[in-house]
């Protein structure tokens, strides 16, 4: 009876991670014969999007007329970052590139729009078009708690972008963590390294939890969890899969996020 379930599981993992057990080098070479060189970008992925107010369901990225209670995926690449504009949502800066932005969380650079003139950066320095403004995120005022226009939370969002690679796909979709998440997350990494488990090397969960803010509006924080470890045969395919897709995630900017991927995000803890 053991065996069977055993078999029965393995046949599960190989249908929905075919990279797992032998697909890795099909996959990537379908996908460099298909882009023909180029690299792609953020707006090229699936993104998958932290449902709006009381909304309790994921879209489905690849299937609009689905939803998903949880998402399920192994997590390839994440990185720390930051996104800033000077226009909000109701001003019609939603749907545009940030005006300055972070790629670490830790430096920020000034995003050059008109490039026949010079540019203010938010701390009210002046950059030219050969030399944008790279600063200490720690030491600008947007950064700090009561910035943003209520006077309460970061005018400068905090953020983590992750690409997750789901169940049956082998491109990953581009999710940001908003604020309102970012302990959650902090909490899940932790937890990984305690077992001394990279995260690339585990099917993680995320769920939605509901939550409200000071202005009793109701929002979605995003709860994390381990599914099963990846390791032995399937812990070595998922690194050389990793391994070749890292070019092209790492090439991937905060400066590709927009205002209203963190919409939803009305957390002011």
């Amino acid at each position: 009876m053991a065996k069977k379930q055993e078999e029965t599981a393995l046949a599960v993992m190989e249908e929905a991670y075919p990279i797992l057990y032998g697909g890795a080098e099909e996959a990537s070479m379908a996908l460099a014969e298909n882009m023909a060189g180029e690299q792609f970008e953020a707006f090229d992925l699936p993104r998958l999007t932290v449902p709006s107010g009381s909304s309790s369901v994921w879209a489905d990225p690849f299937d609009e007329d689905e939803t998903m209670k949880t998402v399920e995926g192994i997590i390839l690449f994440q990185r720390r970052g930051r996104s800033y504009w000077a226009m909000g949502l109701d001003e019609g800066g939603g749907s545009t590139p940030p005006d300055c932005f972070s790629d670490d969380g830790k430096n920020g650079e000034l995003r050059i729009v008109d490039t026949d003139s010079e540019t203010q950066d938010p701390m009210g320095r002046t950059a030219s078009p050969t030399h944008p403004g790279l600063y200490s995120c720690d030491d600008c005022p947007f950064s700090k708690w009561g910035s943003d226009k209520k006077g309460r939370g970061q005018a400068c969002k905090a953020m983590r972008v992750m690409f997750i690679l789901m169940p049956g796909s082998f491109i990953p979709v581009m999710v940001t963590i908003p604020p309102s998440s970012l302990k959650a997350v902090q909490k899940f990494l932790l937890t990984l390294s305690g077992k001394g488990i990279p995260y690339w090397r585990a099917v993680t969960t995320l769920g939605l939890e509901k939550s409200k803010n000071q202005d009793s509006i109701d929002f979605q924080k995003i709860t994390f969890g381990i599914q099963r470890r990846l390791s032995g045969t399937d812990g070595e395919a998922i690194d050389a899969f990793r391994l070749n897709m890292l070019p092209a995630l790492k090439s991937v900017s905060t400066l590709d996020t927009q205002e209203d991927d963190l919409a939803e995000d009305l957390d002011d803890d």
